[in-house]
């Protein structure tokens, strides 16, 4: 699964086939926004707290 920028869908999660299942609740960041993000699978959905790796010192 890639988070990736599209001009048509803003961030969202794509899995191998280009299938879009997971997007952030809120669509404005100029970059992968470390927020809540909402997947989908089938007729049930599901919340990530998707957040920043921090560089190892």
């Amino acid at each position: 699964m890639w988070c990736v920028w599209g001009p048509d869908d803003g961030w969202h999660c794509e899995i191998a086939d280009g299938l879009a299942t997971a997007h952030p609740l809120n669509h404005d960041e100029p970059e992968p926004p470390a927020t809540v993000w909402r997947s989908f699978k089938g007729d049930r959905s599901y919340l990530y707290d998707l957040r920043r790796l921090e560089p190892e010192a």
